[in-house]
């Protein structure tokens, strides 16, 4: 028994010494992106800080009528890509026009590796909640195939807050005020 020990004991010692720091590969450049999809059960925030609110899409004539009757958005399920602070430059480098409206080309932002941070699903009823963790983020909606948009180029959202902050996000480039 005795010996078996020693033996298993003398094993473990190879196995642990014959494994240098040397044999591990090292990567330095790494990214993540991380996908958070919303749950449809949810309809207010359980963050305590950042930003949660609606995805909304403005379509048509929202001008005011003689009725007083007011046109209301559609709740949408359109996905929020949040990219660092620092990529401001290479997003407005990706910036096309079409029909006068300003969108950024995710496919070009991709193949220059600028990758978003976060990509925030929406839920059903296009609910959405995001922990910015006090960092400072751009964020575009994925409007169309490969566009992203928001009105005014990429919002600057986060910061060193600590607060919770309602934001509708609003897709209204099809839209006359």
């Amino acid at each position: 028994m005795r010996g078996k020990s020693i033996l298993l004991g003398l094993v473990l010692a190879v196995v642990v010494l014959s494994c240098g720091k040397k044999d591990v590969p090292v990567v330095d450049d790494y990214y993540f992106t991380f996908e958070v999809k919303i749950s449809n059960r949810i309809s207010e925030p359980t963050i305590i800080n950042g930003l949660f609110g609606h995805v909304l899409e403005y379509e048509g004539n929202f001008m005011p009528s003689a009725d007083g009757e007011t046109k209301k958005p559609d709740t949408v399920r359109n996905e929020l890509y949040l990219y660092e602070a620092s990529y401001l430059e290479q997003i407005q480098q990706a910036k096309v026009q079409k029909n006068g409206t300003d969108f950024y080309d995710l496919k070009v932002l991709a193949k220059n590796e600028i990758l978003p941070k976060y990509i925030i699903k929406p839920n059903k009823s296009g609910f959405y909640q995001v922990d910015t963790n006090q960092k400072e983020y751009l964020l575009l909606i994925h409007t169309r195939k490969n566009l992203g948009y928001y009105n005014g180029g990429p919002l600057k959202v986060g910061q060193a807050t600590t607060q919770l902050r309602r934001m509708n996000m609003k897709i209204d480039y099809n839209a006359t005020f």
